[in-house]
């Protein structure tokens, strides 16, 4: 599974001593979003606060947890008595259970004004429904010395939300011949995650023959009775099973009636094998890529050197491109320059000049994998019995 990068945002605060008021969690104000603090205020997370040490003197506390069945929360405090706890190399990535570990999607934190102090909300897989006891491994590296803190939780399983949609989906968007079909949505008081997958088994089996392998992002929005519900993460993974996605929001208003979700960009990695003949001096020849136009705009050999100047669509991407001079293949020693210009329509063009060390009697241009962007707006819509 895709791990998420861990942020921090640094902010100019001085922090009281965190505490749990009754069932409220204090101190974390600055970090919840909206959902999160009303269930905060509901008195939905579970309390904590348990504290280890490590021998360098930094501090590591687990306040608290808020647990459903898209995710765990863990509310965390890091104290570093010697002001620099923004150099600690401290990456909680995983907790563990009966069950394993379960890795971590995100987090988000903030450091006070001294340094001294930081205070995060990571989320995380959630617990299988049989875990009871659940460890929280902090490491932390200082020196030569490579330390694990634990801290165990006993899972107040009264505590955790469950969710308020469960459901199947098992709607397909076709797009380019690119089939993105869309599995399930849960949605739970803290997050809205949709599942689906992208192709299918038999399309990795035609890549592992041909050699030739396609990748595909998609960019999607989901629209709660037609307001926007704001995305919070993605992640995609392959497997023998094929390519699939997870995409996560904010959790659903209450009494919301119907769901669309929005395919809104999509974004394609293609191997390929496309050559154009090139001469020195040449004029402007148009060509297509995979659909994409290219223009070839010059070309000039200096000694043993090839420039070659490219124009595409600003988004079009080319990772893998050679120079073919008398049978010889050189790849692209850098882009030299590059100059963008917005046309009347909108579109904005990018100009390039390639650098390849060779030339020769005769020259191609060889075109390997290509990576490009297109906007689309098709959509599903879900009714919420």
């Amino acid at each position: 599974m895709t791990i998420e990068a861990l942020y921090y945002f640094l902010i100019s605060y001085n922090f009281d001593t965190l505490a749990f008021y009754g069932k409220r969690i204090l101190g974390f104000e600055e970090l919840m979003w909206g959902t999160l603090k009303d269930l905060n205020e509901l008195g939905e997370g579970q309390p904590v606060n348990e504290s280890y040490t490590f021998g360098n003197g930094v501090t590591v506390t687990l306040d608290g947890i808020m647990v459903d069945d898209n995710q765990l929360l863990a509310f965390y405090t890091v104290k570093d008595p010697s002001g620099k706890v923004d150099q600690a190399n401290f990456n909680p990535v995983a907790y563990g259970g009966l069950f394993g570990r379960y890795m971590m999607h995100s987090g988000q934190g903030i450091i006070n004004e001294d340094n001294s102090e930081i205070r995060n909300i990571n989320s995380y897989e959630p617990p299988k429904a049989f875990e009871k006891t659940l460890k929280f491994y902090f490491p932390l590296k200082y020196g030569d010395i490579y330390e694990e803190g634990m801290i165990a939780v006993k899972l107040d399983r009264q505590k955790a939300m469950g969710f308020m949609i469960k459901d199947k989906i098992r709607q397909t968007i076709t797009i380019d011949g690119t089939h993105i079909h869309f599995d399930t949505i849960t949605a739970t008081p803290t997050q809205t995650v949709i599942t689906g997958s992208v192709g299918s088994k038999f399309d990795l089996v035609k890549e592992a023959v041909s050699g030739e392998r396609t990748r595909v992002q998609v960019l999607t929005e989901l629209y709660a009775d037609g307001i926007k519900i704001e995305q919070t993460g993605s992640s995609m993974s392959t497997s023998l099973e094929g390519i699939t996605f997870k995409v996560r929001f904010d959790a659903l208003p209450k009494g919301v009636k119907k769901l669309e979700i929005k395919l809104t960009e999509m974004t394609k990695t293609k191997d390929i094998h496309t050559a154009v003949v090139l001469k020195d001096g040449m004029e402007t020849e148009k060509l297509e890529v995979e659909g994409q136009e290219v223009l070839i705009k010059g070309v000039r050999t200096e000694g043993s050197n090839t420039y070659v100047t490219i124009d595409t669509r600003e988004d079009i991407i080319f990772r893998k491109i050679y120079l073919e001079a008398d049978g010889e293949e050189f790849p692209l020693e850098k882009m030299m320059e590059e100059r963008l210009e917005k046309l009347v329509t909108g579109e904005i063009r990018r100009e390039r000049i390639l650098h390849f060390k060779g030339n020769g009697e005769s020259m191609k241009l060889l075109f390997k994998r290509i990576c490009y962007t297109q906007a689309y707006h098709k959509g599903i819509e879900i009714s919420v019995q």
